[in-house]
C-alpha cells in the first residue's frame, strides 16, 4: 500500500510538471502607450495557433478628457489573411470588429469589460468564434463562423492620448477554454493514474504472499 501511495504522489507530482506543456500558453502586455498611436506594433509568439483562446485582462487609465479606443489585432497567416480587432472603448464596452481576406473589417458584436477582470475570445476546431467573460465564455459572440484562422501575431494601436497608464495583457492558449487552467488536462489523466494506484495495492499485495 505504501508503494501505491508513493507511485500516485510520483504520477500526481509529474502531471503537475507537464501541465503547462499541456495547454501550451503564451503570455505578454501592451503598455499604455502602445494605444496612443495609430501605427500597429506587434508581438509574435514563438508558434501559430490554429485552435486558439486569448484571454485578455484590461487594466489602462483612460485619458478622462476624451473617448478613448485601444485596440488589439489578432492576425491570421498572410495567407489567409484575416483579422480581428478587439476595441476596448473607455466607456467600458468591447466591439469585435471581423476582416475577411483582406475586406474592410465588420462589427460582430459587441460586449462589455471590467477593469482588471478577464475577458476572452476563442476559435475552435469547426472555425467558430466565441467572445465573452469569465462566466460566460460566449456571452455576447457564439458559434460566429470565421472558418480557418491560425493566429500568427498580436497587435496593439490606438488613437493620441488615448492612455495615461496601465495595459492590456494577453494571454493565448491552444484550446477554447481558459488558457491559464490546466485542471482539465489533469482531470482527464486521473482515470489513468487511478489504475496505476490500483495497479500498485494488487502488485503489493500478491508480493505479499508470495505470488511473486
Amino acid at each position: 500500500m505504501k508503494k501505491a501511495t508513493i507511485l500516485l504522489t510520483g504520477l500526481l507530482a509529474f502531471l503537475i510538471c507537464i501541465a503547462p506543456v499541456l495547454g501550451a500558453t503564451y503570455s505578454s502586455s501592451f503598455v499604455y502607450t502602445a494605444f496612443n498611436t495609430a501605427t500597429a506594433s506587434y508581438k509574435t509568439p514563438s508558434s501559430t495557433y490554429e485552435t486558439w483562446s486569448c484571454k485578455l485582462t484590461n487594466v489602462l487609465t483612460y485619458n478622462s478628457t476624451i473617448a478613448g479606443t485601444a485596440t488589439l489585432r489578432l492576425n491570421a497567416t498572410a495567407t489567409q489573411n484575416h483579422y480581428i480587432d478587439v476595441a476596448v472603448n473607455s466607456d467600458a464596452s468591447v466591439d469585435i470588429w471581423w476582416s475577411d481576406n483582406g475586406t474592410d473589417p465588420v462589427k460582430i458584436g459587441t460586449g462589455s469589460w471590467v477593469k482588471s477582470e478577464a475577458f476572452y475570445i476563442s476559435r475552435d476546431s469547426k472555425g467558430y468564434l466565441d467572445f465573452g467573460n469569465a462566466t460566460d465564455k460566449d456571452v455576447f459572440i457564439s458559434n460566429f463562423v470565421i472558418g480557418d484562422f491560425t493566429l500568427e501575431d498580436l497587435g496593439a494601436k490606438g488613437e493620441t492620448d488615448c492612455a495615461t497608464a496601465g495595459y492590456i495583457s494577453v494571454e493565448l492558449g491552444t484550446s477554447s477554454t481558459d488558457p491559464t487552467d490546466m485542471s482539465a488536462s489533469i482531470l482527464s489523466w486521473m482515470p489513468l493514474v487511478i489504475q496505476f494506484a490500483m495497479l500498485g495495492v494488487v502488485m503489493g499485495m500478491l508480493k505479499k504472499f508470495g505470488k511473486i
